[in-house]
């Protein structure tokens, strides 16, 4: 499904293998991308960065090097961007605040360095809400990513401009971070896919903090294969995931439903997509049943707690500095006592070890549920803003330290992007990517791109 008037942007697997076949080499299509970055992000805002120089000369070397008989790395000459939270050497790491200043980073990210070796080339900085949990709104130094499905509609956020860059083409592949959500609910509202991994599996080295408990790498593609070879190539841990299994039949998939039905009630169109996607993964096999966790209001208010606190201790010397969303969580975070923590601390112990039960003892493989309760809501919608940045449907896998994954599923009235999400045990990674590349298969969403101009 390709909206009429659009280019079908390149996604990761077909880079590799055009670069890996010399159809095409690292310069051409860093250059290409150039060119879009320059065409489209005027409208969008999603780049606060762009260095065309340095990322033209590092396709330049990498595609000389491989001349002279380098083995091409499993990303080579495929252009990203990642969120301003990261640091590039060279480059300022802003946060989309006043806060911070513009002393460049010495070093890179620690996911960001991966991504180099395995021949990957970053063309600049992306937007956000400010220090990872402001807001639209917000006065800050830039204005804010535009979805590039309908201009003055959020992007989401906070990794606002990663999902708007991949789902415009302006990058097949976006760095983001997740403490609450902020990778899955731009990719849901964007239509792309957004990966949060296993608490841990990437290493944060050299990201901003947030709430380090709760702090998460991830990224935005065009879809769940495009995933998977991006977590091949900065996988962190000595024993990744086996990868090579193919379909669901067999897998078990345990429907979250009160979810989005009960504790967060989602719109009628996000409730019916997220059922026929359900009724996809059946009809391929998988056997679906509903399960029980605690309410998704739990699983908030333990992660706010959380998260508030650490925030606070992170960035109370900035808080005076910070626009009025930022400013407003760290001061919450400022009133919260270490007996409230300890006790918060305790009770995600109590929700992991219920939510590991249900693994086991039903034997889930996959657990599915909503995303967002709405799709992409005008920037200033301050009721709509509260109802999806609640976050309930979201914290819970950051709480728990799960992988979870939001991919489309379909499209509301309005031409907006519709979405789920599904969760696995740690380490699963890549069973949740085969159940999602699966339902891709068979599912046209994912190739979907925004009408032309929708942002002009």
């Amino acid at each position: 499904m390709t909206r009429r008037g659009a280019v079908q942007p390149d996604g990761v697997a077909t880079l590799v293998a055009q670069l890996r076949s010399g159809e095409r080499s690292a310069v051409e299509v860093v250059a290409e991308h150039l060119d879009r970055i320059r065409a489209g992000d005027p409208a969008l805002g999603a780049f606060v960065l762009v260095d065309e120089a340095r990322a033209l000369q590092d396709a330049q070397r990498l595609t000389a090097a491989v001349r002279r008989g380098r083995p091409p790395g499993p990303l080579h000459g495929v252009p990203f961007a990642v969120k301003d939270m990261i640091d590039v050497a060279g480059w300022p790491t802003r946060a989309h605040s006043r806060c911070l200043g513009d002393r460049a980073a010495a070093t890179d990210a620690a996911v960001v360095a991966r991504l180099r070796r395995a021949g990957a080339i970053p063309l600049g900085k992306l937007a956000l809400q400010e220090l990872g949990i402001g807001a639209d709104e917000d006065a800050t130094p830039w204005p804010p990513a535009q979805n590039p499905w309908a201009a003055g509609r959020t992007a989401g956020g906070s990794s606002s401009g990663a999902g708007a860059a991949v789902a415009a083409g302006l990058v097949p592949l976006a760095i983001g971070t997740d403490t609450g959500g902020s990778v899955r609910l731009p990719a849901a509202l964007c239509g792309v896919v957004g990966l949060k991994p296993t608490y841990g599996r990437i290493a944060l080295g050299g990201v901003l903090p947030l709430a380090p408990s709760l702090d998460h790498v991830g990224w935005l593609t065009r879809s769940a294969r495009d995933a998977a070879l991006v977590l091949d190539a900065v996988d962190a841990t000595a024993n990744p995931a086996p990868a090579g299994e193919t379909g669901v039949a067999g897998l078990s998939v345990g429907v979250v439903r009160h979810f989005f039905e009960r504790d967060v009630v989602a719109g009628a169109e996000t409730r019916a997509a997220i059922d026929a996607a359900v009724g996809v993964l059946a009809a391929l096999g998988a056997e679906v049943g509903d399960v029980e966790l605690e309410p998704a209001g739990a699983y908030r208010a333990c992660g706010a707690t959380l998260l508030e606190f650490e925030a606070h201790a992170v960035h109370r010397d900035r808080l005076t500095r910070a626009g009025a969303t930022a400013r407003a969580l760290l001061e919450r975070g400022a009133r919260i006592d270490a007996r409230s923590y300890a006790a918060a601390l305790r009770r995600r112990g109590r929700l992991r070890a219920q939510v590991e039960a249900l693994f086991r003892t039903r034997r889930i493989d996959v657990l599915a549920t909503g995303v967002t309760p709405e799709p992409a809501w005008r920037i200033g919608d301050a009721a709509a803003a509260r109802r999806a940045g609640d976050g309930a449907q979201r914290m819970a896998f950051n709480l728990l330290g799960l992988p979870a994954l939001a991919l489309p599923v379909g499209f509301s009235a309005d031409g907006l992007p519709l979405a789920m999400q599904l969760a696995a045990r740690p380490g699963r990674e890549a069973l949740l990517l085969q159940v999602a590349t699966a339902f891709q298969q068979e599912t046209p969403w994912h190739r979907a791109t925004p009408p032309a101009g929708a942002c002009a």
